[in-house]
C-alpha cells in the first residue's frame, strides 16, 4: 500500500505529458520505501518510457509496503484532465493517490470548484519489471548543453520518417538515411565513443513532447547502442525520465 500526494502544478505536468496514451497503452506503477517508478511500455517493444520520482518529490508520502500495479493509460489521463482544464488555469490543485493491489484511486480537489475522485482498475497482466530495458554499458554517449536536441532534431527532418544518429570520436550527427547530404550538426555537445543507430521520427516525436509542455529540465543525456537503442535522459528538478527507443532497419 502507498499513499502519494502532488499539489505542484509542475510535477503533475510531468507525470501527465510524460506518457502520451499514442505509444503506451498502459503504465505500470511501482513502489518502493524511497519512491516510485511509472513504465510505460509499447506493444511492439519499440518505446520505453520510465519516470523515477523520489519520496522528496511529493507533498506527502506514506509507504507500507512495496509493490506494483498497473493502469490503462487513457484513463489516468483522463482523471488529469480534470486538473488540466483551461477553466482551472491557475487554481491551485491538490491530489492524493492511492496505490494497492487491486488499483489506483486519485482524488483531485480544484480549489474552489470541485473534487474528482476516479478509481482504475488494475491491468495485472500488463505489469513490468521496474528495470525494464537494454543493457548500455557498451555504448557512445553524450551530453548537450542544449535540453531542447532531441526536439530540433524532430523539426530539423519534417519530411522523413527515420533518422540515424551518429556518435564518433565525441562528435554527434544526425542524418537521412536516403541522403548524406541532409544533415543536421547541433552545437554544445560533449560526448565519447562511437556508434550508431537508425530510429523512427515518430518516436523522436514522442520523446520529446514532454519539452513543450513543462518547465526546461536540468540535463539532458542521449546513449546510442550500435544498431540498437537510443536512450534519451531528462533530469527535471522533481525526477528523471528516460525514455529508450529501438533501433530499426532503414525502410521499415
Amino acid at each position: 500500500m502507498l499513499r502519494f500526494d502532488i499539489h505542484e502544478r509542475e510535477t503533475l505536468k510531468l507525470l501527465y505529458h510524460a506518457f502520451s496514451d499514442g505509444p503506451f497503452t498502459t503504465v505500470t506503477i511501482s513502489w518502493r520505501r524511497k519512491g516510485i517508478q511509472i513504465i510505460g511500455f509499447h506493444p511492439s517493444t519499440s518505446f520505453i518510457g520510465r519516470l523515477e520520482l523520489q519520496e522528496k518529490s511529493f507533498d506527502q508520502y506514506t509507504y507500507e509496503d512495496e509493490g506494483s500495479l498497473a493502469v490503462f493509460t487513457k484513463h489516468l489521463r483522463s482523471a488529469l484532465d480534470f486538473a488540466f482544464s483551461p477553466r482551472h488555469a491557475g487554481v491551485p490543485i491538490a491530489t492524493s493517490w492511492y496505490c494497492s493491489k487491486t488499483g489506483l484511486k486519485i482524488i483531485i480537489t480544484v480549489e474552489g470548484v470541485a473534487t474528482l475522485t476516479r478509481n482504475l482498475r488494475d491491468v495485472p497482466d500488463s505489469i513490468l519489471p521496474p528495470q525494464t530495458g537494454p543493457s548500455f554499458t557498451a555504448a557512445a554517449e553524450l551530453k548537450s548543453s542544449d535540453v531542447n536536441l532531441i526536439r530540433e532534431i524532430f523539426d530539423a527532418f519534417a519530411t522523413v520518417e527515420q533518422v540515424r544518429l551518429r556518435v564518433e570520436s565525441g562528435k554527434f550527427t544526425a542524418t537521412d538515411p536516403k541522403s548524406l547530404e541532409t544533415k543536421f550538426q547541433p552545437l554544445g555537445v560533449n560526448g565519447k565513443g562511437d556508434a550508431e543507430t537508425l530510429i523512427s521520427r515518430g518516436l523522436i516525436e514522442y520523446s520529446s513532447a514532454v519539452i513543450l509542455h513543462c518547465n526546461p529540465p536540468e540535463s539532458l543525456a542521449l546513449t546510442v547502442i550500435n544498431d540498437g537503442f537510443a536512450k534519451v535522459e531528462y533530469t527535471f528538478a522533481k525526477g528523471r525520465l528516460t525514455y529508450l527507443i529501438a533501433g530499426t532497419i532503414e525502410g521499415e
